[in-house]
């Protein structure tokens, strides 16, 4: 299998890799040329493999396909096939076939989730008391990350693939986006306010982070 590799060059002393939606990336100090860089992802082909393995089995089970009991929003539906428009029952998602059918169900619920996540996020943007502009919400399908906040904008983006979780995790995502208002970044100070307004947030990450 070939490798997809991105380069991006930055202000740092040594070479870093990371493997996300199986792709190499690579952070390079600016003066290293491509040849050392290639010679530094080969000399981690082991560790290359096994990422992308690991992934590759994720996104197995992540698969819907027709006939899959699915949990959505706390609710268990069946999905079927149609040749019609998707939508949703009470108990059944119509899907069509040979269209992806994750992204499907999660157009189809975009609008319910949106609501739920800004009555959670200001929720606890009134009970953390926050001295600022409630922030801009974003639903968007982001693999790499459940939740992020942009200080430049000013605004929360939650992964649309949280919809096959259990709204249970909702309390710590909102909760860990709104203190990076307070603390930017995952610093004990950090953590002491997730913890203040989440107590049981180990658990729901734990839980989050389950395939």
């Amino acid at each position: 299998m070939e490798l997809k590799v991105e380069i991006t060059y930055k202000r740092i002393k040594n070479l870093h890799l990371r493997v996300k939606d199986g792709i190499v990336k690579v952070s390079s100090p600016m003066m290293v040329s491509k040849q050392r860089i290639m010679k530094f992802v080969n000399d981690n082909l082991d560790f290359i493999n096994k990422q992308l393995n690991k992934q590759e089995i994720i996104n197995e089970k992540n698969t819907i396909n027709i006939n899959d009991e699915v949990m959505v929003l706390n609710k268990k539906y069946t999905v079927l096939s149609t040749s019609l428009k998707p939508k949703y029952s009470d108990h059944y998602i119509f899907v069509k076939q040979d269209v992806d059918i994750n992204k499907q169900i999660k157009k189809l619920f975009k609008s319910k989730l949106e609501e739920i996540m800004k009555d959670k996020t200001l929720e606890y943007f009134t009970l953390m008391n926050l001295n600022c502009k409630f922030p801009n919400l974003v639903i968007k399908d982001v693999k790499s990350k459940w939740g992020s906040y942009s200080k430049r904008k000013h605004e929360i983006i939650y992964s649309s693939n949280i919809i096959f979780k259990d709204e249970s995790v909702y309390d710590y995502l909102v909760v860990h986006e709104l203190a990076h208002i307070l603390q930017y970044n995952h610093s004990k100070a950090f953590y002491d306010i997730v913890s203040k307004y989440c107590p049981n947030y180990k658990v729901l990450r734990k839980k989050l982070k389950e395939v």
